[in-house]
């Protein structure tokens, strides 16, 4: 017989939510048929908090939640000691595609559409499952090839698990205050590329160089300056207007370019991508904001003086 879902009254929803995030799930999003909840061990590790749909379309807003979860079908089912959701047969149901999870919605009855599901009585019931599932996860996760390989960064600190995946492994450790996250990735392989890229005139630059007063357009820093002999005669050539904006090859002048920090360039360049301004006021843009910012610290300099 199936096993209708218990309403969570509004009033204790607040606290429930709180057995979540004291365990290091964070609230992901809410949709019109749950509240979706991840967790950093693992881009797998999802818990789906139920919402009723009794009485209710789809275009309807949610009456309430419910002491339902479901959680993903590669969890490690035998380590749990609570009873999921069963079929027929009395083994752990699989939930077929409900439209809340995240998995591929045309995999018709595979692993990858459906997820486990079980209920709860109290937060004090609620704690000790989500605590179940993270160590199901963690028990998984370093019995895998990937997590066998010993990692010196984590080897000599106790009181850390390590957590692998195809992004990577991630450490972490719980404190009385917060959890630390220590993420190391896994970098270095070769992959090939193919793609087009804008051609630039050397000479031009050349040219531009030796009028240049190595100094950075915006915010005035000469690279000598601050980092001596291996700064000398070093700054970067920046487009006014970008050559990426262009579909067709253009003629450029000494009067498109300008010399610019590294630091500076890459300013330009967001602000640019992120339209704050457009290509001719960038630069001025970019240089009363230095200027801005240079006599806000001088007050406060002036002020901690006094």
């Amino acid at each position: 017989m199936k096993e209708k879902r218990a309403q969570i009254k509004k009033s204790d929803s607040q606290e429930y939510k709180e057995v979540f995030l004291n365990l290091g799930f964070r609230e992901d999003i809410e949709k019109i048929k749950f509240i979706k909840f991840t967790h950093p061990l693992s881009d797998n590790l999802n818990v789906y908090w139920l919402f009723s749909s009794k009485g209710r379309k789809e275009k309807d807003k949610p009456q309430y939640l419910t002491n339902a979860l479901r959680i993903s079908p590669d969890t490690n089912h035998k380590k749990l000691s609570f009873s999921l959701d069963l079929d027929s047969f009395g083994n752990p149901k699989i939930h077929p595609h409900s439209g809340l999870v995240p998995f591929r919605k045309n995999a018709k009855k595979s692993s990858q559409n459906a997820s486990y599901g079980f209920r709860f009585d109290s937060p004090k019931d609620l704690k000790e499952k989500l605590e179940q599932i993270i160590e199901s996860w963690n028990d998984r996760s370093v019995s895998s090839e990937t997590s066998k390989k010993e990692n010196p960064i984590n080897a000599s600190v106790k009181g850390y698990c390590k957590v692998s995946s195809e992004k990577g492994e991630e450490i972490t450790q719980k404190n009385t205050n917060q959890e630390l996250v220590s993420y190391v990735g896994i970098e270095g392989g070769k992959k090939m590329y193919l793609s087009c890229r804008k051609e630039r005139d050397p000479k031009l630059r050349a040219e531009f160089l030796k009028n240049t007063d190595w100094k950075c357009a915006v915010c005035g820093m000469v690279f000598e300056d601050v980092y001596g002999d291996v700064g000398r005669c070093f700054i970067e050539v920046h487009h006014v207007v970008p050559l990426a904006e262009e579909d067709e090859e253009r003629n450029t002048t000494m009067d498109d370019l300008i010399a610019l920090c590294s630091n500076c360039h890459q300013m330009i360049h967001r602000v640019i991508d992120k339209r704050i301004v457009g290509y001719s006021e960038s630069v001025k843009y970019l240089k009363d904001k230095v200027e801005q910012n240079k006599k806000s610290r001088n007050e406060i300099d002036k002020l901690g003086k006094h």
